[in-house]
């Protein structure tokens, strides 16, 4: 049978052989179609994310990292504003007559930490942290007769900043440090005072 014919005859005219059933079969099949394949990522061609979390540091390795920056800076930013040993008590013993070599060992110890940059460079940290603030630090260091430290730690009474990372600093700067001997053959302790200026953070 010629379905095109029909279909054109039902077209032009209203047949009683034609139906809806019959135009309709006229029309040929939808052709199948075929999905495009999905291409997938090897696992291998994966790039990992790196982290952006900052690692948590113990107390141990922030104070270790501040010893050994301390200790390579040569250009510290805090400024001291005081000149020991007239704004305090250097030393709380071996100061008689009998003691000859005292003056000179004090001008000595003074020199010694007043010259050395890393005792400043312990600030630095601090300060950056507090811009605005005024630092008092009494450092205290006991010395055995040769000279060497004993121990170290700071006058709470006179000090303002309760911060054991600057505290161990400053102690570890000092077990670094040459003192002379005590001329009498005594322990000895030195109060040493620090004020740091607060920085100006004005535009």
């Amino acid at each position: 049978m010629n379905w095109r014919g029909l279909t054109v005859a039902c077209a032009l005219a209203s047949s009683p052989g034609c139906s809806a059933t019959s135009a309709s079969t006229s029309a040929p099949p939808p052709a199948a179609t075929t999905a495009a394949p999905v291409a997938s990522t090897p696992a291998s061609a994966v790039v990992p994310v790196a982290s952006t979390t900052t690692p948590t540091l113990t107390p141990e390795q922030e104070l270790a990292r501040a010893v050994e920056a301390a200790r390579r800076c040569d250009a510290p930013a805090a400024e001291i504003t005081n000149a020991p040993p007239e704004d305090g008590v250097v030393f709380n013993n071996a100061q008689t007559d009998p003691d000859a070599g005292y003056i000179d060992r004090l001008a000595a110890i003074v020199g010694t930490i007043r010259g050395t940059a890393a005792y400043r460079c312990c600030f630095d940290a601090w300060q950056t942290q507090h811009p605005e603030e005024e630092l008092k630090v009494m450092m205290q260091i006991t010395l055995d007769p040769k000279g060497g430290v004993k121990e170290t730690g700071v006058d709470a009474k006179r000090t303002n900043a309760d911060d054991a990372v600057l505290i161990g600093c400053l102690g570890a700067v000092a077990r670094g440090s040459e003192f002379p001997p005590s001329p009498t053959g005594k322990d000895t302790q030195v109060d040493y005072p620090f004020v740091v200026a607060a920085r100006d953070t004005s535009p």
